[in-house]
């Protein structure tokens, strides 16, 4: 039986590789799509058929870089920025297949984009409920000296706790707060007019 230590543990060794594994990847990566380019340039206008599948290989690959980009930030110390709630939660939503179903008024936090993308996809998956037909999570947003964000869906299983508190870490750790709600969270973040060191 799984423990929760063992669970740590082994999501410990793998962020004991992440490093690694990042530099690895984007040397592959980048000779990748060098050879890619040589290809497309050797083909030129001869074969379109093989030059529209090598563009196709290089979107993929261009697409993979970014989330590999994406990876190594999360895996650095933060650095927060001025970013807009509507793009944090669109790349969330999409990462975690999610739809959302609300207004998001045009505000800006301040927050590490990499890390708050990772922290919402988190809990979006969690209460979005089963891999199965339509997933919708509900947004309720206020904006004044902090940002209030509510996200509402089902109640999350015993199980699906430890992603949650990985989420709530990433975000306290940013000054920001989590709060539970019935079948969903409350999310307090500081907005751009806040100070980088203000407390909630």
């Amino acid at each position: 039986m799984t423990t929760p230590s063992d669970q740590l543990m082994q999501w410990a060794a793998v962020g004991s590789r992440i490093s690694g594994f990042h530099h690895d990847s984007a040397s592959k990566l980048q000779s990748l799509m060098m050879a890619l380019d040589e290809s497309l340039e050797l083909i030129g206008d001869d074969k379109p058929d093989v030059a529209h599948s090598l563009e196709i290989a290089m979107t993929s690959l261009r697409e993979l870089h970014g989330l590999l980009t994406e990876n190594r930030a999360l895996a650095k110390a933060p650095a927060r920025k001025d970013a807009k709630l509507a793009e944090l939660l669109t790349r969330a939503s999409m990462r975690a297949g999610v739809r959302l179903d609300g207004d998001i008024p045009d505000v800006t936090v301040h927050v590490a984009p990499p890390s708050m993308v990772h922290a919402l996809a988190l809990i979006l998956e969690v209460h979005a409920g089963p891999q199965q037909g339509s997933r919708v999570i509900t947004v309720d947003v206020k904006a004044g000296s902090r940002v209030i964000l509510g996200l509402t869906g089902t109640a999350p299983q015993e199980s699906a706790l430890d992603p949650i508190a990985i989420a709530t870490w990433l975000i306290e750790r940013e000054d920001g707060a989590v709060f539970s709600a019935p079948a969903g969270v409350q999310i307090h973040l500081a907005t751009a007019a806040r100070s980088a060191t203000d407390k909630p």
